[in-house]
Order: C-alpha cells, then structure tokens, then sequence
C-alpha cells in the first residue's frame, strides 16, 4: 500500500463522517423546527403571549415565570402543568449558567420549545436533555477542565462567606464544573443523574463537584 493511499483513505472516511453528521443534524433541525410551532403555541398559552419582564433580580424573575404560566392546562395537554413543574428549575439553570437575564428568559422558553417538540408530555430528565442541548448553544458544555485547587488553610474562607462572593465565585468556575455544582448542591441531583445527563461516570461527577468546592472557597478567600 502506497504512502498516498494511506494518507487518502483516513481523509475521505473523515470527509464521509463530516457529511452524514451534517445531513443528520440538518434533518434534527428540520424535525425540531416542525416540533417548534405547537410547542410555540404552547408557551404563548402559558405566557399570555407576553414576554417576561425584565426583572431586578433572579428571584423575581422566577416569579415572572411563574406569575404568566397560568395553573390550568392547555386544552388535551399537559404542557400547563409540566411548565409549572419545571420552569422553576430551567430558569435558574439558565441564570446561573449565563448570568443575564434577558438570556436566561430567551434560554429557557427554548428549553421547553425543544422539550414539547421531542414529546407532549417530556419528563424532567428530557427537559435537562433539552436544557443541555440549548446551553450548547452559548457554551462548551461536557468536558472536565478543572484541576484539583491548591487550596493554603490560612486563605480558604470560614463558613461566614457573605452570598454575593460566593455568587460571585461560582459563576467563575468552568462551565461543566459549574453546571455540575449547581445541580448537585443548589438544585439536589445525586451523582447518578448528574453523571447520567453529561455521559460521565459518578466517580467524575464526584470529583467534579469536590474540586469545584475547592475551587470556590479559594476563589471567595481572594475576595476577603
């Protein structure tokens, strides 16, 4: 076998590759924006066809949502309550992963959008698919970055870290490790569905979070 014909072979297989991937997400595309206009409909319902005020802060801006996502149920549906269920937990993902609001709002009403158009009665593991997909979008989300912190004992801040460093601080952990911390410790996933969204192994998962810990008391000791 000539040294060209070993160099070609791997370029057009890649070549392939490229090209059925391409065709496969168009046809996702495809398919999700057919999805797109009922579920459309159906966040138009749950929102008086309004859009979210601007909010002053996270909190109030979850009572937005839940204030214009009436409690009934679309007629032969069961979008008013999945919604109601869920968009608590969307929309703090969403702030706590772009710390804008206007870009969680648009974040999360994509969510659901996703949602409903893969099922009209998504659980809330496929709306974390469909929150994971969306947050794809703004951020590279899946690979573990952070090393373990060198953490010194005279620097790590006591149990009296005021909020808004420790906000502060959070939200400068690399995007994996950070959605992973916000899940476990702020929304209460365990390990196995944490490690079961990302495609992780729970050991990962664990170590994910225990340096993040790390990381965030180190990153709240600079700010004391």
């Amino acid at each position: 076998m000539s040294v060209g014909t070993t160099q070609t072979i791997p370029l057009e297989q890649h070549q392939r590759r490229g090209i059925q991937e391409s065709s496969r997400r168009k046809a996702a595309q495809k398919d999700l924006r057919q999805g797109y206009s009922d579920a459309g409909s159906a966040i138009k319902a749950l929102t008086g066809g309004k859009r979210w005020k601007m909010a002053s802060s996270q909190q109030s801006a979850i009572h937005n949502l839940l204030t214009f996502a009436p409690a009934t149920e679309a007629p032969g549906t069961q979008y008013g309550k999945i919604y109601q269920e869920n968009c608590h937990r969307v929309y703090s993902l969403a702030f706590w992963m772009t710390d804008h609001e206007l870009a969680a709002e648009r974040l999360s009403e994509n969510v659901f959008l996703r949602a409903f158009a893969g099922s009209d009665r998504p659980t809330p593991e496929q709306i974390d698919r469909a929150f994971l997909a969306e947050i794809r979008e703004y951020m590279p989300i899946g690979t573990l970055t952070l090393d373990r912190p060198l953490v010194s004992e005279t620097r790590v801040a006591g149990r009296n870290m005021k909020r808004v460093l420790l906000e502060r601080a959070v939200l400068q952990l690399p995007a994996t490790e950070r959605l992973i911390f916000i899940l476990h410790d702020v929304e209460g996933y365990n390990h196995g569905r944490i490690a079961w969204l990302f495609g992780l192994t729970e050991r990962e998962s664990q170590e994910a979070l225990h340096y993040s810990r790390l990381k965030i008391r180190d990153l709240v000791a600079t700010m004391l």
